[in-house]
């Protein structure tokens, strides 16, 4: 039967197990609506401005994720920041980032030999991280660590499977599934910036997503969650 038999209803049915029942998102429209004031208010205050891009090295977390390995995508976009304190700094960004993960397995089956699974979503988000930075000088060497939370926007989301089998040969299948995910999806941000010169920054994050991705679920071990490092440099206009 090959993967229209066995393999594919077990992947069918590990799709359908991680496929989630909608929540209220009101907690994340009032994030976003403070993040907008945020951006305002630091707009017309005394501000420096600037852009940052980067490798992603994303994965998901959850109780059915098996066999799972970290995606490499991208990140880039601009931030502002806005001194609070002689060594505290307001860090709004906005940034167009991509999440998502890879699994894979293999095996071997007397009707179909030797096979081989590999699973690969990708998903793109608009993301708004709002971090409060520690301005430390270390003997000159500037640090700057940080933590703050994040509200991303979903823009796309594909998913691709693919089977090879001894018996049954190849199968490849790609598919959009944006509507089964969440919108919005809230995150905690926790990394460290670190001053090569007065206007570059080469820094280290990583995204701990705390909202569950799909739109349903039957219960909280089924949610699954954004997580994953990133590793970026930075430039500052103006100073």
């Amino acid at each position: 039967m090959g993967l229209l038999g066995s393999q594919r209803q077990t992947i069918d049915s590990w799709i359908q197990t991680i496929q989630p029942k909608k929540r209220s998102n009101s907690m994340k429209h009032m994030l976003l609506v403070a993040v907008i004031l945020t951006f305002c208010v630091g707009i017309s205050a005394q501000t420096v401005f600037g852009v940052r891009a980067g490798l992603n090295f994303a994965n998901w977390a959850g109780e059915y994720i098996e066999d799972n390995s970290a995606k490499i995508c991208f990140h880039l976009g601009g931030m502002m920041q806005y001194p609070l304190s002689p060594i505290l700094i307001l860090q709004p960004e906005l940034l167009y980032t991509g999440k998502g993960v890879k699994i894979s397995d293999d095996g071997y089956d007397e009707d179909q030999g030797e096979w081989e699974f590999s699973y690969k979503a990708n998903l793109s988000y608009l993301e708004v991280p709002v971090l409060i930075k520690y301005n430390a000088n270390l003997q000159g060497f500037k640090l700057q660590p940080y933590l703050g939370p994040s509200l991303a926007l979903l823009v796309g989301a594909k998913e691709k499977y693919s089977y090879e089998s001894d018996e049954d040969g190849d199968y490849d299948y790609t598919n959009d599934f944006k509507d089964e995910m969440n919108s919005l999806e809230l995150g905690l941000n926790l990394g460290v910036d670190a001053i090569l010169r007065e206007n570059i920054m080469v820094g280290l994050r990583y995204n701990y997503g705390l909202s569950n991705i799909f739109e349903d679920a039957d219960d909280d071990d089924e949610y699954v969650y954004n997580r994953g490092f990133m590793l970026n440099l930075g430039y500052l206009f103006g100073r």
